[in-house]
Parts: C-alpha cells; structure tokens; sequence
C-alpha cells in the first residue's frame, strides 16, 4: 500500500511537471481533477496472506494542485478505489479483494524542502472468505537537499 500512495504522489508529479515545462515555466495554477477508474498497477503488501503482491485496480476522486507564482507547489487528494491482489509469482488466481480511501496533502517548497502525508483505510475479503482492515499512515519530509528528516511510515492489519 506505501507503493499505492507514493505511485499516485509520483504519477501526479510528473503531471504537474510536464505542465509547467509545456508553460514555460510555474505560472499560478489552480486546478482540479476529478479522475475516473483510473488504472493503476504496481507491487504491494498483501495483508490478508502477509505475502508480497501485485496490486492491481482502479482509483476515483478529486486532485487539486495549486502552484504559486514563487514555484511552490500545494497538492491535495481525495480518492476511493478498490484493488485485487495476487500473490507473487502470480498465478492469475486473486488473493484478495480490498476497497480503499487514500487521502493525500503534499508540499513541496520553492527552496527543494517537500512534505507529504498520506492517510489510507481499506477493508478487504481473503480468497478464503475471511475479512480485513487496514490502515496506513506516511510522513515524509525532506529539506531542500532532498535528505529525509523525517520518514515514517506505518502499516496496520486487522
């Protein structure tokens, strides 16, 4: 699940990147995206099993990204999806099924300091039949070297 979060922060990234190079540079943006059963696939935590897994699913919600005119970049999210996951290696057979609130509010700074937190809660059923909770919960923030001062990073399941 850090995976889940980090791709979206990433993919979202490089969105808001790409944008501001076609511009020329970071004019103000104020912009809201309302994705729909967006596609996503990466390697996760299974909590069902314990198991590494590859996660894949669909995402919808609301992004708004605001960019300042000293480059700052504010990015909020607000987004509910639902997953399956198999087990590696996989065997096309799913492992599990989850669906998920993921909530995003990441900073980035116009001197490279950055600060993200992401907040997800998912509830799943086990191909055995059994349910399950989680609950993730990530801090980043790295100075404008790019170094972490602060990395935390904390998984439940229940």
């Amino acid at each position: 699940m850090r995976r889940l979060s980090l791709a979206i922060i990433v993919a979202c990234a490089l969105l808001l990147t790409a944008t501001g190079a076609i511009a020329g540079g970071p004019p103000p943006v104020n912009q809201t995206d309302h994705p729909v059963n967006q596609p996503f696939t990466e390697v996760g935590f299974d909590c069902a099993t314990g198991l590494p897994t590859l996660i894949t699913g669909v995402f919808s919600g609301v992004l708004h990204t605001l960019v300042r005119a000293d480059g700052s970049v504010h990015f909020t999210g607000a987004v509910t999806g639902s997953i399956t996951e198999d087990d590696l290696p996989p065997d096309g057979s799913p492992d599990a099924t989850l669906t998920f609130v993921l909530i995003l509010g990441d900073v980035v700074f116009s001197s490279g300091m950055e600060v993200h937190h992401v907040t997800l809660n998912g509830a799943g059923t086990a191909a055995t039949g059994e349910t399950f909770r989680l609950h993730e919960l990530a801090q980043i923030v790295l100075d404008q070297n790019g170094d972490p001062r602060i990395d935390f990073i904390r998984l439940t399941c229940f």
